[in-house]
C-alpha cells in the first residue's frame, strides 16, 4: 500500500516538475544572459515559456508559470538587491534575503501580465500560433516600455558589453527597439519549436528546426553587418577633443552617511579628492577639466553657503589648480514653508572658482534611497525608511552651457531613462555627464549593469557619455560607441579621458521619434490580431 502511495506521489511530483520546468528554464536562460554575463540565450530564452502556455487551459497556471520565470530571472540577474538591503538599509542578512524574494515576486509582474494577456487574446481570437507568439513579443516589449519599475531595463542592453555591432542601430531603434527585435527572434523560434515538438519522425523534425534556425542566425548576422556599416558612417563626426580627468575617491558608505548627517568625515572626504586631483593633474597637466562623482563634495556649494569653511576651501582649491571642475554636491532651498528643502545636486565651476549657471538638481529620485513614496501624504512612513523625508525633486533635463562645453548633466540612474537623454540632446548638449555612486552594491552585477545601461545613451543620441563614480566603474564612451578605459571596482583611481566633441550635433532618429515606439507596438498588436485569426476553428 505504501509503495503504491509513494509511486503515486512520485508520479504526481514528476508531472508537476515537468509541467513547470519550461517556465523555470526560461528564467534561467534569461537571467544567465543579462549583464555582465554573455547574451548566449537571448534569441530563444522565452521560447520554452511561451510554448508551454499556448494550449494551457487554466489562466491560473498560465500566470503561475510566467511568474516562476520572472522570479527565477530576477534572482539570478538582480540578486544584488539583498546586498543593498543589508548595506544601505542595515537589515540583517535573513531580512535582506526576504526583501530580495519580495522584490523578485513583484517587481517584474509585467512578465506574467503580458503572458496572461497574450493567452487571453489567443483564446478570444483563436489566434494562429505565429500570431500568438508575435503578440507575446509585442506585449513583452510594451511591458519594458510602460511598466512602472524601480528602474527600466531591457534585453537590448546585453549586446553592449560584448561590443556587438548591432548596438550601432540604436540611434534608429533605441535599445528598446533592439530588445523588441530580440523578442521577435524568440517568437519566431517559439513557433518553430512548436512545430518541431508536434511533428513525428526525427528527419522531418530536424528539417523543421535547422532551416528556420539558420534564418534567425542569418538575420542576426545581417543586423550586425548593418551595425558595422553604421559605425563606419559615424566614426568621424568632426569637432574637437576634450581632455577630462576623472577622479574616483572610493569613499566608504559609513563615511558618506556620516558626512550627510553631520560634519563628521567632511574634511577627510574633501581632502582625499583634493589630493587625488592634484596627483592626477601632476601626471595629466593637459587636462581641460576635472570631473568628480555624485556627492563627491560632502557639503552645500550654493552661493548662500559660500562663506562656510568647506565651500571656501573648495573654491580656493579650484583657483589653485586653475582647472574647471564638475562635481556632485548638495544644494538647499531655504524658502520652504515647513523646512529647508535639500537636493542631490551637480555644479560646474570655471577655473576661477566661479559657478557657471545654477546647479542641476536631481529629478529622478531613487525610491527608499532618496525619497520615501507617499511620505508627503503619510509623514509616518518617513520614519520607517532609510531615506527619511528625502531630497527635493529637480526640474528635469537641464543644460549646463559653460564656456568649455555644453553639458547634459545626469545623476545616477537618470542615465537609465532614454527620454531623459533625448531631451538633453534636443536642448543642444554636446556631451552627457553622468555622476554616480554605486558603493551600495559592492562587487555584484549591479555596477556593471548600471555602467552599460548608462553608456547605452551614447549610441541612441550619438553624444559622448562620461560616467564618473565614487567606487567604480568610472568610464566613458564616444559617440560612435567606442568604449574608453574602465576603472577598477573598490579602488582610489584617476584617469584621463579624451572625448570627441561635435560642435553642433544633430538629434538622431531615435532621439526625435523613439517615444512613439509604444504606439507602433500597439498597431502591430492589432495587426497580429486581425491577420492571425484562425478562421477555420471559429
Amino acid at each position: 500500500m505504501m509503495t503504491g502511495e509513494n509511486s503515486f506521489f512520485k508520479t504526481k511530483l514528476l508531472k508537476l516538475l515537468g509541467e513547470f520546468f519550461p517556465a523555470v528554464l526560461s528564467g534561467i536562460l534569461m537571467g544567465s544572459s543579462y549583464i555582465p554575463l554573455p547574451p548566449w540565450a537571448l534569441l530563444f530564452c522565452y521560447a520554452p515559456l511561451w510554448i508551454s502556455v499556448l494550449h494551457e487551459k487554466s489562466w491560473k497556471k498560465v500566470f503561475l508559470k510566467a511568474w516562476l520565470a520572472q522570479v527565477t530571472l530576477t534572482l539570478i540577474g538582480f540578486h544584488w538587491i539583498a546586498f543593498v538591503a543589508h548595506e544601505f538599509g542595515f537589515f540583517p542578512w535573513p531580512v535582506a534575503v526576504l526583501i530580495l524574494l519580495l522584490f523578485a515576486a513583484f517587481i517584474h509582474l509585467y512578465i506574467p501580465t503580458a503572458v496572461l494577456a497574450a493567452w487571453t487574446l489567443q483564446r478570444r481570437w483563436r489566434l494562429k500560433p505565429w500570431a500568438f507568439f508575435l503578440s507575446m513579443a509585442v506585449l513583452f516589449s510594451l511591458g519594458e516600455s510602460l511598466w512602472p519599475s524601480l528602474f527600466p531595463w531591457n534585453l537590448g542592453y546585453s549586446y553592449l558589453p560584448w561590443n556587438l555591432p548591432i548596438v550601432q542601430l540604436a540611434d534608429v531603434f533605441g535599445f528598446l527597439g533592439l530588445s523588441f527585435l530580440t523578442y521577435l527572434a524568440n517568437a519566431f523560434l517559439a513557433n518553430v519549436g512548436l512545430k518541431y515538438s508536434t511533428k513525428p519522425g526525427l528527419e522531418t523534425r530536424s528539417g523543421i528546426l535547422l532551416k528556420p534556425a539558420a534564418y534567425v542566425i542569418f538575420f542576426f548576422l545581417a543586423l550586425n553587418f548593418l551595425g558595422w556599416l553604421r559605425k563606419a558612417q559615424v566614426a568621424d563626426l568632426g569637432g574637437r577633443n576634450l581632455k577630462i580627468l576623472q577622479v574616483q575617491g572610493n569613499i566608504g558608505n559609513l563615511e558618506r552617511l556620516e558626512a550627510e548627517k553631520s560634519d563628521r568625515f567632511d574634511k577627510e572626504i574633501s581632502e582625499k579628492y583634493f589630493q587625488l586631483t592634484r596627483l592626477g593633474l601632476a601626471q595629466n597637466a593637459q587636462a581641460d577639466m576635472v570631473i568628480w562623482p555624485e556627492a563627491a563634495f560632502p557639503d552645500f556649494l550654493g552661493s548662500e553657503q559660500a562663506l562656510r569653511t568647506l565651500p571656501t576651501n573648495f573654491r580656493n582649491f579650484v583657483r589653485d589648480i586653475k582647472k574647471p571642475i564638475l562635481t556632485g554636491a548638495f544644494d538647499i532651498d531655504p524658502s520652504g514653508t515647513t523646512r529647508r528643502q535639500e537636493y542631490n545636486a551637480l555644479y560646474f565651476f570655471n577655473d576661477k572658482g566661479e559657478t557657471e549657471g545654477p546647479s542641476y538638481k536631481k529629478t529622478y529620485l531613487l525610491a527608499f534611497g532618496e525619497y520615501t513614496p507617499f511620505a508627503d501624504r503619510f509623514p509616518g512612513l518617513a520614519k520607517l525608511s532609510p531615506a527619511g523625508t528625502g531630497f527635493g525633486r529637480g526640474p528635469g533635463p537641464t543644460l549646463i552651457n559653460s564656456t568649455t562645453v555644453r553639458i547634459g548633466p545626469q545623476i545616477c540612474y537618470e542615465g537609465l531613462y532614454p527620454e531623459f537623454s533625448a531631451k538633453l540632446s534636443l536642448l543642444g548638449a554636446q556631451m552627457i555627464v553622468n555622476l554616480t555612486n554605486d558603493s551600495w552594491f559592492g562587487h555584484s552585477f549591479e555596477p556593471w549593469q548600471n555602467l552599460y545601461m548608462t553608456l547605452a545613451r551614447a549610441l541612441e543620441t550619438r553624444l559622448p557619455v562620461v560616467r564618473s563614480t565614487n567606487t567604480g566603474v568610472t568610464s566613458a564612451i564616444q559617440a560612435d560607441g567606442t568604449m574608453l578605459t574602465q576603472s577598477n571596482l573598490g579602488q582610489e583611481w584617476f584617469g584621463l579621458f579624451e572625448v570627441r566633441i561635435s560642435e553642433n550635433p544633430k538629434p538622431t532618429l531615435y532621439t526625435r521619434f523613439g517615444k512613439f515606439l509604444p504606439v507602433f507596438l500597439v498597431f502591430l498588436l492589432f495587426g497580429a490580431l486581425y491577420f492571425g485569426k484562425n478562421n477555420a476553428t471559429r
